[in-house]
């Protein structure tokens, strides 16, 4: 039994759980008194709810102690005593409480005339000492089940779940007061409806709860939240309220919450909108051989965003590989390069620490250039598993091109060719190049503004948190920070199905950490001497006007490679991004040229899926 609770601990949880507290609610008040009109008549109501809240504490204890030993309960003990978290996380917590309090006391006092300031009072305090138990309540549900299910799940997910369950959890209780509160309303319709509110609210709130939690670590201050909650709606249960009154109140609070839970979503970056179109024929069916899928691929044990596109399986996989480090290209790709799904199969993905990858638990100490090519050798044993090719063709752009390079050279049996986009070659040399533009250019135009920024700066080597600086600076100079541009750019990242808006908070934070974490080892890399060698046919796309990688240094690596062929192909209007600046030519080139470099064997069957979750 032992063994058997250890590999399922959850599933003991709640089996434990519901056991324990329904069956001593039941055994409290007895089965024929389980819906009755008058509750409070009945005397048995406080002493059901704690039996009640005997059942995920005891749970919560009990399988903490079995699982952990006397590590789990220090463990439990420390979460329980974390209350230095900030004064805005208590705001945050304490929140609710008079939100939800006042929109029910407004509906009351609108209702009822009856609904008096004493009422008021009596209800409020007896909310409090309410409030008071769910410390009962929260030994289990976050002290036990929250942590195990966030090894899996994402902070919404796990409030859904848990919401979820602990909506259910209550289900007795409210079967209990029901016959007290449907007024005129038919007591199967009024429980069904007050079940179902319910529902919507103890969820909402659970997502807000396990939210807070995952911030701050602190299950003293997740009770304090709860109690909050438990405090508030205590004016649910004044005689007054009955009926429709009674489940307007509830619905009310439930809507409040969802409220909230969207506001939290949109400054999180939890509304990842990641699906993908299938491909369809002219009589509407999908495309036989197609592929369009989108999810995350666990890789190097972080959950990553990949998304497949491809009219026909048989074609060769094209692995884009995105600039920054940080910088998602996917939504450029999709606006832009959509032709090239009908020549290869493109997979797009978001590198760890990236856009929809982002996670804020992701290490720092895996913020390597050794980890990220762990990463996409994970992802390409992947896809030619997937659909049964021996080599993929890899598309590398600025950041990307150096990870590309170095894969390429390192698994040359994996790769048919290399296609390097903005290519970096001596990092430093570039930085370097590309400041003395700037600094040239401002002083060419007399620009006081572009001086003083860039010698605040000064010439590089420089932390992350100047480079975007300098690029802003370089980049208004050269022209390519145009309003037009920038519109443009902002319709490809959000005007699609596979990213939005919501995408946008990720994006930011997921540029920031990933340039903060990498920028040391990044500035610092020597192609040159990392990937001087390619064994098969390498392609280098280079936009005359870049000036962040300089085209200068993409042509110093080009010409000291050592390759059985190469080309190397200049894009006359285009600056860092060839593939926005010039779509057409850049996708007739990987047509034309790159195309039928990647002589790879065709699948021969698309009964597989990659292995993703959306």
């Amino acid at each position: 039994m032992a063994t058997l609770i250890r590999r399922h601990p959850l599933l003991a949880y709640y089996v434990l759980t519901f056991a324990l507290s329904w069956g001593g609610f039941v055994l409290v008040v007895g089965p024929s008194s389980l819906i009755n009109t008058n509750w409070q008549a009945e005397g048995k109501f406080l002493s059901a709810i704690m039996v009640m809240l005997a059942g995920p504490s005891f749970a919560g204890l009990l399988l903490t102690g079995l699982i952990g030993g006397r590590a789990g309960y220090r463990d439990l003990l420390v979460r329980l005593r974390t209350w230095r978290v900030g004064v805005r996380w208590y705001a945050l917590a304490m929140l609710p409480a008079p939100i939800v309090a006042a929109s029910v006391l407004f509906t009351l006092s609108m209702a009822s005339p009856l609904f008096t300031a004493d009422n008021k009072a009596i209800v409020f305090l007896g909310g409090l000492g309410a409030a008071a138990t769910t410390i009962l309540e929260e030994i289990g549900w976050t002290g036990f089940v929250v942590p195990r299910l966030r090894r899996r799940h994402s902070v919404a997910m796990t409030g859904l779940i848990v919401g979820v369950l602990w909506a259910l959890w209550h289900f007795l209780q409210q079967v209990f007061v029901s016959g007290t509160y449907a007024g005129g309303i038919a007591l199967p319709v009024f429980l069904l409806l007050s079940v179902f509110a319910a529902l919507a609210n103890l969820t909402a709130y659970r997502v807000l709860m396990v939210w807070v939690y995952d911030r701050t670590g602190s299950l003293f201050v997740t009770t304090l939240m709860h109690g909050m909650l438990t405090a508030s709606t205590i004016f649910w249960f004044t005689p007054i309220a009955t009926g429709a009154l009674f489940l307007a109140n509830v619905w009310l609070v439930a809507a409040v919450m969802w409220l909230l839970v969207g506001a939290v979503a949109a400054v999180e970056g939890w509304l990842k909108f990641g699906h993908t179109n299938p491909f369809r024929g002219s009589d509407g069916h999908v495309l036989k051989n197609s592929v369009a899928e989108a999810g995350y691929v666990r890789l190097g044990g972080v959950d990553q965003w990949v998304m497949v596109r491809g009219e026909n399986v048989a074609n060769p996989p094209l692995i884009v590989l995105h600039g920054g480090p940080g910088m998602s290209e996917m939504g450029f790709f999709r606006h832009f390069n959509a032709p090239l799904e009908r020549h290869f199969t493109v997979v797009h993905w978001d590198q760890r620490g990236t856009g929809k990858s982002f996670d804020r638990n992701i290490p720092r100490s895996s913020m390597t250039l050794d980890q990220f090519l762990a990463d996409l050798d994970g992802l390409v044993d992947i896809v030619r598993r997937r659909f049964g090719q021996e080599k993929v063709v890899i598309l590398g752009h600025s950041w990307g091109s150096a990870l590309g390079a170095i894969y390429a050279a390192r698994f040359p049996k994996k790769v048919s060719v290399y296609v390097g986009a903005a290519q970096i070659g001596d990092s430093a040399a570039g930085e370097s190049s590309s400041y003395a533009f700037g600094l040239a250019e401002a002083e060419r135009r007399n620009d006081i503004g572009a001086l003083k920024k860039l010698r605040a700066i000064g010439p590089p080597p420089y932390p992350a948190k100047s480079v975007f600086a300098e690029r802003t600076v370089v980049n208004r100079l050269d022209g390519q920070m145009r309003l037009g541009i920038m519109w443009k750019a902002g319709r490809a990242l959000f005007g699609r199905p596979e990213s939005s808006i919501f995408d946008l908070p990720n994006l930011v934070r997921g540029f920031g950490f990933t340039l903060d974490a990498m920028w040391a080892e990044v500035s610092k890399l020597n192609l040159l001497k990392l990937a001087p060698v390619s064994k098969m046919p390498v392609v280098i796309f280079v936009g005359r006007r870049d000036h962040w990688v300089p085209p200068e240094t993409s042509v110093a690596y080009f010409d000291a490679l050592t390759a059985p062929s190469k080309k190397l192909v200049w894009f006359d209007h285009s600056g860092h991004e060839a593939f926005v600046d010039e779509p057409e030519k850049f996708n007739a080139t990987m047509v034309e040229l790159v195309r039928p470099l990647a002589s790879v064997p065709a699948a021969e069957s698309a009964a597989a899926r990659l292995p993703v979750s959306a």
